[in-house]
């Protein structure tokens, strides 16, 4: 599902003319962020968008009932943040923060969005291609929460998480039931059967994937 940093990054700008997407370059500021670091919190303004071009973030929110589930992994080559530069007055809809280790971005601030869109109105591709991204993102997971089994969704998340953080999962059955749109008891009953098969062994909210050929492949 990844692809290499460079490459990944640079595929949002295939739609621009070079001296746009030399312009969309010039704006971006590499930013680092610890394990553990929060990029942006949930209710704060929307500033900016952030590239991941190095490791992984977890992006997390709150219920109506005060609950905190995670919502979605983004690793190298995909975008956090760009919803919030929509409208003006738009806040974050979720914490992101680095998770696993050190987290590398380009952030592109708001004001910088909107000085190259006047510039340049071509740059409005760049904006089309990170939000067709989301889109394509959201559109898979609801089919796959319509049609398929929680179990088999399991299956087919981990496969996906290897692809972005490699053979250890940083995360704990918890956070992985709120990914998978399924229950704790149902993620737990799924892993321990793994766990025999000899394909994960599990950690404290850690998951060890031994034997990643044995994983589904990406269900869409």
């Amino acid at each position: 599902m990844t692809q290499p940093a460079g490459e990944a990054t640079w595929s949002l700008l295939d739609d621009l003319p070079d001296t746009a997407a030399e312009m969309v370059r010039a704006a971006m500021r590499p930013q680092t962020f610890k394990r553990g670091e929060v990029l942006f919190w949930e209710g704060d303004p929307g500033a900016s968008l952030f590239v991941i071009t190095k490791g992984a973030v977890l992006a997390e929110g709150s219920t109506l009932d005060g609950d905190i589930i995670a919502y979605s992994v983004a690793g190298s080559g995909e975008v956090v943040g760009e919803m919030a530069l929509l409208h003006e007055d738009r806040v974050r809809s979720a914490t992101v923060r680095a998770i696993g280790g050190a987290v590398e971005t380009l952030e592109l601030p708001r004001r910088e969005l909107l000085r190259l869109r006047e510039d340049h109105p071509e740059v409005d591709r760049f904006l089309v291609a990170v939000l067709d991204q989301r889109v394509r993102r959201l559109s898979g997971l609801l089919v796959e929460f319509r049609h398929v089994e929680a179990a088999d969704r399991v299956r087919a998340r981990l496969a996906e998480l290897v692809a972005v953080f490699g053979s250890t999962i940083p995360l704990g059955q918890e956070r992985l039931a709120s990914l998978t749109f399924t229950t704790r008891p149902t993620v737990n009953e799924v892993l321990q059967q793994l766990q025999s098969e000899g394909i994960i062994e599990l950690a404290r909210q850690k998951i060890h994937i031994i034997d990643p050929d044995r994983l589904p492949p990406d269900l869409f």
